[in-house]
């Protein structure tokens, strides 16, 4: 049976293993990674639109915790669904990826803060600028709770992983806000809920993903592995 190593004429043993290249190793999710998360993005968002389509109403004399349930459940379904999802893809490549579905909970919370405060900017006459600079805000909070995980993965540098996952998030992030606020006013009900969240979703997961596909072009496993690589050489 052949094995990954071999006797040269001097007999040394050769370790064919320690010259694959980090690029290729198993942990390096690659384009794969990219068609993948557009669907996660797609489906979470569909999900989380959905959640907040019309059901039925609390009775007037219902407790108060029920009420306080059923006002924040769809809030915490659709901050936190995206994540779940994308953790399913990450725990292939990468240790401790459960702490995404904690960053992307916390970061979207912020974001639909975001949001809000453009509604109430609105509402009040604050102006088109007003709006979209509190829009704006919650894509760069969005994105920079998820860097503190990004960053522990990416062999790139802090500071360029910051820069480029946070510009990205708020691009993605004031993009899906524009088609979902656009097709939810032209098509109401869950129907129209579910293709603004399915829209929007693609679009933020198209952007971002190009950009997680970019960062995680090498690894910090893969950059250790090129480490050991160049030790034995």
């Amino acid at each position: 049976m052949a094995t990954s190593t071999v006797e040269t004429k001097r007999g040394e043993v050769h370790d064919f293993k320690a010259e694959i290249p980090p690029a290729r190793m198993s942990n390096h999710p690659g384009w794969a990674l990219w068609p993948l998360w557009v669907a996660t993005c797609v489906v979470g968002n569909a999900a989380g639109a959905l959640a907040f389509a019309p059901s039925a109403h609390i009775a007037p004399d219902a407790p108060e915790y029920l009420r306080t349930i059923a006002n924040w459940a769809p809030v915490l379904f659709a901050a936190t669904f995206p994540g779940l999802l994308q953790w399913l893809i990450f725990r292939r490549w990468f240790s401790g990826a459960g702490w995404w579905i904690l960053a992307t909970g916390v970061g979207s919370l912020l974001g639909f803060w975001g949001l809000i405060g453009g509604g109430i900017a609105e509402d009040t006459g604050g102006g088109r600028f007003a709006v979209w600079s509190s829009f704006t805000l919650g894509g760069v909070g969005l994105g920079a709770v998820e860097w503190l995980v990004l960053r522990r993965w990416s062999a790139r540098s802090g500071l360029l992983v910051l820069v480029c996952w946070v510009l990205a998030r708020t691009v993605g992030w004031l993009g899906a806000t524009w088609v979902f606020t656009s097709l939810s006013q032209a098509a109401e009900g869950w129907a129209g809920g579910l293709l603004a969240g399915a829209a929007c979703g693609a679009l933020s997961g198209a952007i971002t993903g190009l950009a997680l596909v970019w960062l995680m072009r090498y690894t910090k496993v893969n950059q250790s592995s090129a480490s050991v690589v160049a030790g034995r050489a």
